[in-house]
């Protein structure tokens, strides 16, 4: 999984699947966890 991640991650902020968002104003979930991801 390590090869693919490192090869498909990369491809994903590229094209806008995946947006990074800075850790201190990340919104949190229910868990606590902050959601990096944006779906299409």
């Amino acid at each position: 999984l390590g090869p693919w991640l490192a090869v498909e991650v990369p491809d994903l902020v590229q094209h806008g699947v995946i947006v990074h968002k800075e850790r201190s104003a990340a919104p949190t979930n229910a868990s606590g966890n902050t959601s990096n991801t944006s779906v299409q």
